[in-house]
């Protein structure tokens, strides 16, 4: 029996010294070399690539992103992405397969994906670098963003159509930014008026992070308004700004549902008055998807609660850097004309115990002092435009008082 044991013993010690050369038909190397190569296969099988529907993270929309991996290496990645006049409308750039606890796809070279994960200092959670994960029953790779603190980006690589570059968004993310150029604002608000109903929606459109913040609804006959506070992501897809969650409400009467709105024709649409001038604008006209109803979307001034800003009282502050001529940061220029203020504030203060209307900027001073100069100001009211009749000096609000201000 003990010999039985002791023959049973030496038999599985064997089996267990034997290495991956009797265990496979191949080595270690060459089953991660075959790997590769059937990824790589699998990346440039489809004649004409990949569609990514790109989503680097949950507070921003989505791109769309077609995808043309060749067996040289190379990956040609066109987007309707119009940074830097057009950088990232078509590149060719490298790319590898590495192996490390799985396989890993590698965009080599700088690209879309690689200036958005610049973006806000390194926060915006794009990324460059994926894990392969799988194939799907439909032909889909599934692949996983490698260094996303947090949930990791799933990216799902489907076999493209032969009209693939239809659906990238280039006229339309184009004409969006044409709309409110000419208005030199910031944060440009649309108005979206429906052709058969005594309703308009308020917007703004955020067509770098891809998303939409509906605010307002107000029936077009009349000034009433009413706070929506609705915000979703996006993806332009041809002519269409597809939203990822649904518009849905009752607004004034008016029951709606917007998933989509399919956008077509690019008119003028009259002039608007900015600053004692005409200022010519153009409007969006097209429908809602799936009912259908004819829309317009221009650009506004503002929206209707901007009215509700002679209701409040506070003070308010922005660094310098966020005044803006035409469109143009004037930041630096206010800096050094005021001899480095770095806080435009304003005052709107109306409460029982104080009433202010000022308005000026925070300039440091040495020893970690400071001084605040403004000039006060009446307010008069019309709608949401105010208009300030300025007292003719300076006085000061915080900080030195007794500081010598240089106001040629």
């Amino acid at each position: 029996m003990h010999k039985i044991l002791l023959a049973l013993g030496l038999i599985l010690l064997l089996a267990g010294c034997q290495n991956d050369e009797t265990l496979f038909d191949q080595t270690a190397d060459e089953r991660v070399a075959e790997a590769i190569s059937n990824l790589k296969s699998q990346l440039i099988a489809p004649p004409d690539g990949w569609l990514l529907r790109y989503k680097p993270e949950s507070e921003s929309g989505t791109y769309n992103v077609l995808l043309n991996f060749d067996e040289e290496d190379n990956v040609r990645i066109r987007t309707d992405f119009g940074v830097n006049e057009g950088e990232f409308y078509d590149q060719t750039i490298t790319y590898r397969i590495d192996n490390s606890l799985g396989l890993e796809l590698i965009l080599e070279n700088y690209s879309f994906f690689s200036f958005l994960f610049e973006q806000n200092n390194a926060s915006f959670l794009a990324e460059y670098e994926f894990d392969y994960i799988n194939e799907t029953p439909d032909g889909d790779l599934v692949f996983r963003s490698k260094t996303d603190p947090g949930t990791p980006t799933t990216l799902v690589f489907q076999s493209a159509p032969v009209n693939a570059e239809n659906l990238l968004g280039r006229e339309l993310n184009a004409n969006l930014e044409l709309l409110s150029e000419k208005l030199g604002v910031v944060l440009p608000v649309y108005q979206l008026g429906f052709d058969n109903r005594d309703l308009s929606l308020y917007l703004s459109l955020n067509t770098f992070l891809r998303t939409v913040s509906f605010t307002y609804a107000s029936p077009s006959s009349s000034q009433e308004s009413l706070f929506i506070n609705f915000s979703t992501g996006y993806r332009a897809e041809g002519t269409s700004i597809i939203l990822d969650e649904p518009l849905k409400g009752n607004y004034f009467g008016n029951d709606v549902n917007i998933p989509a709105i399919d956008l077509r024709e690019f008119v003028d649409a009259g002039t608007i008055e900015l600053c004692n001038q005409q200022i010519a604008i153009q409007q969006y006209r097209g429908s809602i998807a799936e009912s259908g109803e004819a829309v317009a979307l221009l650009p506004v001034l503002s929206e209707p609660g901007g009215a509700n800003f002679q209701n409040i009282s506070g003070i308010f502050t922005n660094g310098v850097g966020g005044i803006y001529d035409n469109g143009v940061s004037v930041g630096q220029q206010v800096f050094d004309t005021t001899e480095g203020a770095t806080q435009f504030v304003i005052y709107h203060v109306n409460n029982a115990q104080q009433t202010l209307f000022a308005m000026g900027y925070l300039i440091p001073l040495p020893n970690d002092n400071f001084t605040i100069p403004v000039k006060e100001f009446t307010p008069t009211y019309e709608g949401n435009q105010i208009a300030f009749d300025f007292a003719p000096e300076y006085s000061f609000t915080n900080g030195d008082t007794t500081a010598t201000l240089n106001t040629t």
